[in-house]
């Protein structure tokens, strides 16, 4: 078995890769309302949360953008993102229509496990 050199340029490009593969696919299935396959993509304390799927009208990925790391085994990412709400605001959630710029945090295990989304925050309006 060949070891792995997590500051090899190829490896952090595998891993930068497979980990904004994740973020795309969570804003695909949280424009398509799927609970299920949002949380294949969450780690096990962000599942459960409320997705309020009623409020939205459509969220699109914008743009991924890695950004650093300051842990082993996590990546954090600026999300561009542009959502539509259906009556103009989030209802409460103090969020209105249009592009935002939120910042994710992904973690995983271990080397050989995959990043998932552990937690994410309001970062600015693009």
């Amino acid at each position: 078995m060949q070891d792995v050199d997590p500051g090899d340029p190829a490896h952090q490009h595998k891993q930068f890769g497979a980990a904004e593969q994740v973020v795309r696919e969570y804003f695909t299935y949280w424009n398509e309302k799927s609970v299920t396959e949002l949380e294949k993509r969450m780690t096990p304390d962000r599942k459960g949360i409320t997705w309020e799927f009623d409020k939205p009208e459509h969220v699109k990925l914008l743009g991924v953008n890695e950004i650093g790391s300051s842990e082993e085994n996590t990546g954090v990412f600026d999300i561009l993102f542009d959502i539509k709400f259906k009556n103009g605001d989030g209802g409460g959630s103090g969020l209105g229509d249009g592009k935002l710029t939120w910042s994710y945090l992904l973690k995983s295990d271990g080397e050989n496990s995959s990043r998932l989304i552990h937690d994410w925050g309001v970062g600015e309006r693009g």
